[in-house]
């Protein structure tokens, strides 16, 4: 490992970056260096190389885009109408309106289990554990970090009515493949494809953008709206969740 440089490793982080996978790119470059930190603790080799590679010199620059969400009262009402309309599993039918209802990212909801909810106190309690935080947080998992989710009666009454069904397992939404793992993100984007709402209309995570956007709208506080965000940061990434525009309503 001592005999081998920087530009050696530069084709391995590249290769996977032509195939547009740039993020994919990053990674890699952190695990090579994570290789080199441990053969450097061993004594294999005394530098690691991973380290002189500037990622802004060899990868193509990215634009960030926003997840799509719905931010047009008629098409929200179309899609409302098609998830009610919904002909598959419950529990694909049930995770899309939740969804909507609690403003939770997806890997919040989909992996949640029945310990969180309280229904005679109307709350859901994602753990730190859960929440996108950072890893000595999410580690700890201490409960003054957990975030607590107030649930409204069309919430209440669609989880009473899931949990005839899944209740006596761990997963409020369990995989169609069995009760052992929660439902993945694609089965529920899967499930708005079948609608009809493709990758430009609506993603999963661009639930929390049509929640915030319309909440917005009609007037409720900023404050509220964030902290059932779960955000920490409000300033800097409440414009990326409220696309209101007042000539939609008009």
């Amino acid at each position: 490992m001592s005999t081998i440089e920087a530009p050696e490793l530069i084709p391995i982080i590249t290769k996977v970056s032509n195939r547009g996978a740039v993020d994919a790119a990053k990674r890699v470059k952190g695990f090579i260096q994570q290789v080199f930190d441990y053969a450097v603790i061993h004594g294999k080799t005394r530098r690691n190389p991973a380290k002189d590679i500037n990622l802004q010199l060899i990868l193509p620059r990215t634009t960030k885009t926003h997840s799509a969400a719905i931010t047009d009262p008629k098409l929200l009402g179309n899609l409302l109408r098609a998830t009610e309309n919904y002909h598959g599993s419950i529990i694909v039918k049930s995770a899309l309106q939740v969804l909507l209802l609690v403003m939770l990212r997806p890997s919040e909801l989909s992996e949640g289990e029945w310990e969180e909810i309280d229904l005679d106190n109307a709350t859901w309690t994602v753990p730190a554990k859960r929440r996108k935080l950072l890893q000595h947080l999410k580690k700890a998992n201490h409960p003054k970090d957990a975030h607590s989710v107030p649930l409204s009666q069309q919430v209440i009454e669609k989880l009473t009515e899931l949990h005839e069904y899944t209740g006596r397992g761990k997963y409020i939404f369990p995989s169609l493949r069995g009760n052992s793992r929660p439902i993945s993100n694609n089965t529920i984007r899967a499930a708005l494809r079948t609608m009809g709402f493709d990758n430009s209309m609506i993603t999963t995570h661009g639930f929390r953008g049509t929640a915030s956007t319309f909440l917005n709208t009609l007037g409720y506080r900023r404050d509220v709206i964030e902290a059932q965000l779960s955000h920490k940061d409000k300033n800097t990434i409440r414009s990326a969740y409220n696309h209101a525009s007042n000539s939609r309503w008009e």
